[in-house]
């Protein structure tokens, strides 16, 4: 079947949900999506327990959970005004003609939403706003899996409202963002695994050495996907730099 007629019957049944019957299975796709990170950040850190980056976590806290849980909540919420913006036509996602429009989409995506979040992370650690915006994901030094979710519910809305924002600007086809969607949560998880699965040497790629640096020396490395912007901003941290 080609990648436009699975995309057009996706697109049909989703649209033609009630908002409360989207809400409910868009709850069911965020939670879906928090496991299989959190399941896929153990298996990480169990194949690669010889290449730790980061010192091994503190005991879990109810604190995590629980904010975890709210961040759960919020991105459903985000997911959930972002199906809106799709129904009312104030969002645009097309129909794929074939695989090399998926790999461009999927490439446009990636290097927007890798210049836009740097970005905005290094305003998230400007003094004035860090305590209200980021500083509660700074609290876990030595990062796990779930510290992905441990997010102010400011920092959830914040970097919702920015996807949003990109997807209306790029008006992707559908393939070409799930195929992005899926890459941003492997960086996630990989990146608070506190171990490191890239080869040495790789350019450009951020892996967990990048990111868990970041949380032991907030004032660089500010980059999700690649620290391309890192280099030309001059933020890398600085064993990145040596």
């Amino acid at each position: 079947m080609e990648i436009a007629n699975v995309e057009s019957q996706l697109a049909g049944w989703l649209l033609a949900l009630s908002p409360a019957v989207a809400l409910g299975w868009l709850l069911l796709q965020n939670l879906v999506q928090m496991l299989g990170c959190l399941g896929g950040g153990w298996l990480l850190q169990r194949a690669l327990a010889g290449r730790r980056v980061a010192r091994p976590p503190d005991p879990l806290s109810r604190t995590e959970v629980a904010v975890a849980t709210l961040t759960l909540l919020g991105t459903t919420g985000v997911t959930w005004l972002g199906w809106l913006a799709l129904r009312a036509g104030w969002i645009q996602v097309r129909l794929s003609i074939g695989i090399t429009q998926v790999i461009l989409d999927a490439a446009l995506l990636l290097l927007l939403m890798d210049l836009a979040m740097y970005a905005t992370h290094r305003l998230a650690h400007w003094p004035p706003v860090f305590p209200a915006l980021h500083a509660l994901h700074h609290r876990y030094e030595r990062v796990r899996p779930l510290t992905l979710f441990v997010l102010s519910p400011l920092e959830v809305a914040g970097f919702g409202a920015l996807w949003l924002v990109v997807l209306a600007a790029v008006q992707p086809g559908w393939s070409g963002m799930i195929v992005y969607l899926l890459l941003n949560a492997l960086w996630g998880t990989v990146g608070h695994t506190g171990v490191e699965p890239l080869p040495a040497g790789v350019p450009l790629l951020t892996g967990g050495r990048f990111h868990a640096a970041h949380h032991l020396h907030p004032s660089g490395n500010f980059g999700f996907y690649t620290d391309l912007w890192d280099r030309l901003g001059q933020t890398r941290s600085p064993r990145d730099r040596a």
